[in-house]
């Protein structure tokens, strides 16, 4: 299972992608800098997706070669998707039908403005999916059309239980783009806490990584590395004081002295200041 996190914002013209990097045999991890999200600067934008994980290095190099333009990509995807996926079949470590979306987004210049979009290999929901998170994405059992997502898509969808616990209050795409990267942050680190039914252990791990998407071209970075994951282990998140850590996200308020900074970050260091 990956995090991918997808946030348009046309009032900000950009876009932002938040995914994990851990990928996994049989649920052991046996990597933590996979790249699963595909850069082309040319379009501007990028190919990610959930399933196998030579899949998406695949058919993302594949698109990106095929289509010179972002609009060019969106408008033809759909043609020639099934006949990548079924040529590169025999080399994915499942078959591909059962478990693989491919996730176009970027900069539309005929639209003028970000967007993504979706291709289901098959009608069959991705793994690990829950009853909650298929009602809540419209696209999850559409197969081999390309569908164009909404501006705020995240999955895994998280549970009713961390939702609560982590204080995460959902996003505004009208949002400065700091704010939006900042619910970006306690989004996966809640997936990454998160228990889904039907999975017994975590699959969220290795990095944070950030993928932001401008008419100008595209940039990356690192918001976060969960140092505890380990290749060859399984991914065990360390216990989270959530009111602790969404202060320390928050960082003491624009403004105060260096005295009271000084003051909050004694504070926040013996966890007596609460987010709010």
């Amino acid at each position: 299972m990956s995090a991918v996190n997808i946030i348009c914002q046309p009032r900000h013209g950009c876009l932002h992608i938040v995914t994990d990097s851990a990928s996994y045999v049989d649920g052991i991890v046996d990597g933590l800098g996979c790249p699963k999200v595909l850069t082309v600067p040319a379009w501007p934008g990028a190919i990610t997706g959930r399933g196998p994980a030579l899949a998406g290095a695949i058919v993302g190099e594949t698109l990106s070669c095929k289509f010179p333009t972002f609009d060019e990509a969106v408008a033809g995807a759909e043609e020639v998707l099934p006949g990548i996926l079924e040529r590169f079949s025999d080399i994915f470590s499942t078959p591909y039908p059962d478990r693989l979306q491919v996730v176009i987004a970027g900069w539309s210049s005929e639209r003028r403005q970000p967007e993504s979009y979706v291709f289901n290999a098959s009608e069959a929901a991705a793994p690990g999916a829950t009853q909650e998170e298929i009602e809540a994405n419209a696209h999850y059992l559409v197969g081999s059309k390309l569908v164009r997502l909404s501006n705020a898509i995240s999955a895994p969808v998280l549970s009713e239980k961390i939702t609560k616990e982590s204080g995460f209050a959902g996003f505004d795409v009208d949002a400065s783009p700091e704010e939006v990267i900042k619910a970006l942050r306690i989004t996966i680190e809640a997936q990454r806490h998160d228990e889904h039914p039907g999975l017994d252990r975590h699959y969220i791990g290795g990095s944070a990584q950030l993928t932001t998407i401008t008419p100008a071209g595209v940039q990356q970075r690192i918001l976060t590395r969960w140092k505890e994951d380990k290749i060859g282990e399984l991914i065990r998140p360390r216990p989270i004081d959530w009111a602790k850590w969404r202060a320390e996200l928050e960082g003491p308020p624009a403004g105060l002295s260096r005295l009271k900074r000084q003051m909050m970050e004694k504070k926040l260091a013996k966890g007596k200041l609460r987010a709010a």
